[in-house]
């Protein structure tokens, strides 16, 4: 034993050494030297280790484990029903009242979830759970059991595909760190962080190398012999005073809207390099304040122990020898433009006194206003600070103002002495036109903003999701403004528009996507509560719906174009919307649904994946119309597939919420069951209602909800916004809501009367009493709308429990259209972003190792996301 303990510490310190810190960490890598190190105290001790027991069997050992771990929560709940008679005993079966009973428990469970209306149709499935005689759910048996009738897809598409060597291969992207992909493929990039990264790259080495061939040039060729005054630090000066200019170009350059926006109208569809570019303004936006910042410092360090050295020293008969504004004749290239202001000149020029070095800095043109842009520029970097900007927006804002018009005034006087450089200030040669082009735009919006008040725009309707406690944190708010005249405002699927509320924040602009389609008479969009602004905007709409003041006035400024902008014109589509993440695809989705319904052929469109993530489930009420059209188009049905997740954890201590999802999990394995052993290969898969998922190979979870699609039956409807009364989604339900959303979806095709006979303001259907139609003949049972039976009033949509599998389920997309590219189109947090050009980057290392297994092209997986501010 004493021998064991000598070699387990000699093999500690051994284990110590080698960590990095001195000591084990929690890092997996450490955690790995750990197991090594245990595994050399076993070799060198003579223990035995891992293996069996003559007694003691790992099958042994595997049961131990399982009837000690053992979760009998589900066992209990149910022996307590029991006990409390709400449930029969077991074997015996339910009676009508106790089964109202369970549904009732059920109901309340779900609405952790945010479910606020189960049909009996969706608990069945979960009812037979609880009495131990399981079925396979009405909406999946419905599916199985009914000829397929899509016409769309014609390939194959095998049921629970799950890619070779996913784990493998995953593994081997995370290691190495395959998420900053960034080849370039036929033109295209992925736009991840890598290629960013080159595009970052090339554009600091063109500022860098523009700015040394200026400095080259005024240096060795205009001012020759010049750094024996100043130093070679006007090298410095000089290369650092052209990169400033060139970066405020592209300063305002990059935030001239409109600009990009006729842009992108007028260069091919061919030319995505481009676009990228333009699709990243915001990240060379920031960019180029860095640098921006960097050059400042390095061009004032260098005048200062450089230049205000050298006219201290030497007299001014000597600087007027080489001073350009003294000597014009006598320097190169000094009189390019022949424009001189001397009434700007301080000290005048030529010089005819000495100066001290304070007085250059603080007595002169050049010195003063170069302490100034200094002081500025250091205070925009520090409120431009992702979090200083997140906690005093606003400070923010009128930094940013005040800067648009001082720095380029500052950089003009700074310039105007013309002491060293081509005898005129470089900010108005360089940067004058993107000065220009940027105004504009501030004067359109300026424009808008006096309409906006003069003519009082207001919001037309407003629906919201009350946040934290009921109030403002966190609220998802949903509104619908009149749209501007075609003169302000042409639109665009997937672009977005700045929000100005006049009576709150006076010339003041917030950027949201639009939600609502190319057809619709109003603007939409649907906003969440996160900051002083938009609490402001949910708490106006909130006090609007008790009775209290007026929804407020508003100005729009836009649209602008965002990456979603391309997505009409690939062949397959990935869209990922995590809450309201999802707006830019609304939108999306409702262009889509007006395209196909006015002529189909003019998209090339093959397969469009919408998966929407929230955390509670009643905010995917928002698309209930988006839902309803997509099920009344067969081609839609073909094409278009939705993959619904809820992400809400199992709250704690909550009985009857353990119990809907409990049931859920177990309901999900038979079907999952059924589902397998059906047709291995699919042909011709129709009916969005099957959970894409389990298709893909993820094997989650999956309830089917009636109240996702509005009822063809307004008596059913009625009821079903019945039970929402008195709570936030009520007015999601409404008949007036569902109507505008409905005129904005089937505006072009005109088949609104299909799946709804609403009423509000301006009925769909003129018919009061209309007959629901015939399956049959407009939704057939197999699609997204599955209706179980003709008599009853359920339709069914699968909603996923939990986060999709991005891998799987990407690739699986992927594998299904081998002949096409696959892009993905992300709107939501940073987290998201990176999950899913992660998982990018292995179904692209996937892709490659088919292709050169099977000697075919390879396919390649691009990602898109959401930059706009």
């Amino acid at each position: 034993q004493g021998t064991f303990l000598l070699k387990v510490r000699s093999c500690c310190k051994a284990a110590e050494a080698r960590s990095p810190a001195g000591k084990m960490s929690n890092e997996p890598e450490d955690l790995y030297s750990r197991q090594l190190v245990v595994r050399d105290i076993y070799s060198k001790s003579g223990v035995q280790h891992g293996g069996e027991s003559e007694h003691m069997t790992k099958d042994r050992l595997t049961s131990l484990d399982k009837a000690t771990f053992k979760d009998i929560r589900w066992e209990s709940a149910l022996t307590h029903l029991r006990e409390a008679k709400i449930i029969p005993p077991q074997g015996q079966p339910f009676s009508q009242e106790e089964s109202d009973a369970l549904r009732d428990l059920f109901r309340s469970g779900a609405q952790a979830f945010g479910i606020w209306d189960l049909s009996k149709t969706a608990l069945e499935g979960l009812i037979h759970q609880v009495d131990g005689t399981p079925i396979v759910s009405p909406a999946l048996r419905s599916w199985l059991e009914t000829p397929h009738d899509s016409q769309g897809l014609i390939h194959d598409r095998q049921i629970g595909q799950v890619p070779e060597n996913h784990d493998a291969l995953a593994q081997e992207a995370h290691r190495k760190n395959f998420s900053i992909f960034d080849e370039v493929h036929d033109g295209h990039m992925t736009f991840a962080k890598g290629e960013l990264m080159v595009m970052k790259f090339w554009f600091v080495f063109g500022v860098f190398a523009l700015s040394n061939a200026y400095a080259c040039y005024v240096v060795f060729y205009s001012y020759s012999g010049i750094e024996q005054y100043f130093s070679i630090l006007i090298y410095v000066a000089r290369g650092c005073g052209m990169a400033i200019a060139l970066l405020t170009a592209v300063l305002y350059l990059s935030m001239a809207r409109s600009t990009f926006k006729a842009l992108y109208q007028i260069i091919p569809k061919s030319c995505s390099l481009l676009t990228h570019v333009f699709d990243a303004h915001k990240e060379m936006h920031m960019l180029a304040g860095n640098m921006m910042l960097v050059a400042a410092v390095a061009h004032t360090l260098a005048h200062c122990t450089g230049t205000a050295v050298g006219v201290q020293r030497h007299s001014p008969e000597e600087l007027n020898q080489i001073l350009g504004c003294a000597n014009p004749e006598g320097i190169r290239g000094h009189t390019i433009t022949g424009v001189r202001f001397k009434f700007l000149e301080w000290p005048a020029c030529p010089l005819t006194e000495k100066y001290s070095y304070w007085e250059v800095v603080f007595k002169s043109m050049p010195g003063l206003t170069g302490v100034l842009l200094v002081v500025l520029a250091f205070v925009i970097g520090y409120t431009a600070r992702n979090v200083y900007r997140k906690k005093s927006y606003d400070i923010f804002w009128y930094v940013h103002n005040v800067a648009i018009v001082a720095w380029p005034l500052l950089l003009f006087l700074h310039g105007s002495n013309a002491w060293v450089g081509i005898g005129f200030p470089l900010v108005i040669l360089i940067a004058g036109l993107p000065f220009i082009l940027y105004q504009l735009d501030r004067v359109v919006r300026l424009i808008r903003y006096i309409l906006a008040v003069v003519t009082g725009v207001r919001i037309l309707e407003a629906t919201i999701r009350p946040g934290k406690g009921g109030g403002c944190e966190g609220a998802m708010t949903y509104i619908s403004v009149k749209k501007p005249p075609g003169v302000f405002w042409r639109f665009w699927s997937g672009t977005y528009a700045f929000i100005s509320m006049p009576e709150y924040a006076p010339l003041q602009w917030h950027a949201f996507t639009i939600c609502s389609g190319q057809e619709s008479d109003t603007v939409d969009f649907l906003i969440s509560g996160i900051g002083d602004w938009t609490r402001h905007l949910a708490q106006c709409v909130l006090d609007y719906e008790k009775g209290i003041g007026k929804l407020p006035r508003i100005a729009l400024d836009g649209p602008f174009m965002a990456p979603t902008q391309s997505a009409l014109t690939r062949k397959v589509l990935v869209a990922v919307g995590a809450g309201v993440g999802i707006t830019p695809f609304l939108s999306l989705m409702a262009t889509i649904i007006s395209c196909f319904e006015d002529n189909p052929k003019n998209i090339p469109l093959k397969e469009a994946h919408f998966f929407w993530m929230t955390r509670s489930a009643d905010e995917l009420l928002f698309g209930r119309a988006y839902f309803s059209a997509i099920c009344s188009n067969q081609e839609l049905r073909d094409r278009v597939f939705l993959h619904l997740h809820l992400t809400t954890p199992l709250p704690e201590k909550n009985a009857a919420a353990f119990l809907f999802r409990e049931s859920i999990k177990r309901q999900s394995k038979v079907d999952q069951k059924a589902f397998m052993d059906s047709e291995k290969k699919v042909k011709s898969i129709g009916g969005q209602q099957m959970p894409w998922c389990w298709v893909n190979g993820a094997m989650q979870d999956v309830i089917w909800l009636s109240s996702l699609i509005p009822n063809l039956d307004e008596a059913v409807e009625e009821q079903l916004r019945s039970k929402h009364q008195g709570h936030w989604t009520h007015g999601v339900m409404s008949t007036t809501f569902n109507a505008n959303l409905r005129r904005m979806v089937t505006k072009v095709g005109g088949r609104s009367s299909q799946f709804s006979a609403g009423s509000g303001d301006g009925p769909v259907s003129t018919n009061s009493n209309p007959t629901v139609p015939k399956p049959e003949s407009h939704i057939s049972s197999t699609t997204i709308a599955s209706r179980i039976n003709q008599h009853e009033e359920d339709y069914l949509l699968p909603v996923v429990f939990g986060r999709p599998d991005f891998v799987r389920e990407i690739r699986a997309i992927g594998q299904a259209q081998e002949g096409n590219n696959v892009h993905v189109y992300i709107c939501g947090n940073e987290t998201i972003v990176r999950g899913i050009k992660d998982a990018c980057a292995v179904c692209n290392m996937h892709a490659a190792e088919d292709a050169k297994e099977l000697r075919k092209k390879r396919q390649k997986y691009f990602v898109h996301y959401e930059r706009f501010g």
